[in-house]
């Protein structure tokens, strides 16, 4: 008897659930604009996103969780297809190296060559929008308190090493353990580099591939479009 009624509950309670518009996804964005006039989120799988949300105040790049409904999406003349007044929920908020130029005969790092370590287990994301992406270990915890610190990363160019087609970058990367931190582990997770600066650096081709340098044995490479060294404005 028990189970028939809680089999008739079951199946009330499904016949009663409707769509009520609501969606949500995840995406690495790249954001632009301020909460006033509105954050455009610039998805990488393609796509904007129109928010104004304020937890994203200061927030470059970074992986997002998007809330929204049907209603939201609108079709604008001169901009195409976007969502509008969607919720967005930083899940990953990605730090930002900006890279430094040198010269040939000059020091080969802006925080010196001798003390850096090779990244572990680096590998390069997409490039668009005017930063790609780095995944490495890019915090050191304390396993005692739980306390951590960001790894200390830099990224260097020589503007004589250029050419039309090749950008080659040069990582630092220095983890440097506190005094008095006997347990530590590496957390891992993203970085972005921001390619903007560099845009006229040189004439470059349609197809850009970038070459970071990490003190290995060869380079990581990364391609992109010309268009993707400017960020959206």
């Amino acid at each position: 008897m028990l189970y028939g009624l809680l089999l008739l509950l079951g199946l009330t309670g499904c016949s009663d659930d409707r769509d009520d518009g609501s969606r949500a996804f995840m995406s690495e964005a790249t954001i632009v604009g301020d909460a006033d006039r509105g954050y455009s989120c610039y998805l990488d799988g393609g796509g904007r996103v129109v928010t104004h949300d304020r937890r994203l105040d200061g927030i470059e790049r970074g992986y997002f969780e998007f809330r929204y409904t049907e209603s939201d999406w609108t079709d604008a003349a001169l901009v195409g297809c976007y969502i509008r007044n969607a919720r967005v929920l930083p899940y990953s908020v990605y730090e930002i190296i900006r890279p430094v130029g040198t010269e040939s005969s000059g020091t080969d790092s802006p925080a010196g060559a001798d003390n850096r370590e090779i990244p572990p287990h680096l590998s390069l994301g997409q490039g668009c929008f005017g930063y790609f992406d780095l995944h490495t270990g890019i915090r050191i915890a304390n396993l005692q308190n739980g306390e951590s610190i960001p790894v200390e990363m830099e990224m260097s160019y020589d503007p004589a090493e250029q050419t039309p087609d090749t950008l080659r970058l040069r990582l630092h990367y220095h983890p440097e353990i506190p005094a008095g931190w006997p347990d530590t582990h590496l957390e891992y997770g993203s970085v972005s580099c921001d390619l903007s600066a560099l845009a006229s650096l040189v004439q470059w081709s349609d197809s850009v591939t970038v070459a970071v340098e990490a003190g290995d044995e060869k380079p990581y490479l990364v391609r992109i479009g010309r268009d993707d060294l400017f960020k959206p404005d």
